[in-house]
């Protein structure tokens, strides 16, 4: 089993965003650094509130673009894992 599938999923809270065209800018103010997230990546990063897995998050963006879980979760989870990697998002293990 993957442990970022069963890790709740949060967003620092001193990161700024934006929408510009179909993708997603991230910003860290306290590093400088930031991030270009595609329209997929960008449509992750937006579901995660807190709460939710990735197991989740594939769920519901599944029932959102018409299309299994199943077939999500694999990037979700790719896509969750470079994102915490990148210091973007916060896996809380329970």
């Amino acid at each position: 089993m993957n442990p970022l599938q069963d890790a709740v999923l949060r967003r620092p809270v001193h990161h700024l965003n934006a929408t510009i065209e179909d993708e997603l800018l991230v910003l860290d103010p306290a590093s400088g650094r930031f991030h270009v997230l595609s329209h997929s990546a960008g449509l992750i990063y937006e579901s995660v509130d807190g709460t939710s897995t990735a197991a989740d998050i594939a769920g519901s963006l599944g029932h959102e673009l018409g299309t299994s879980d199943d077939q999500l979760i694999g990037d979700v989870e790719v896509a969750a894992r470079w994102m915490v990697d990148q210091g973007l998002l916060i896996a809380d293990d329970s």
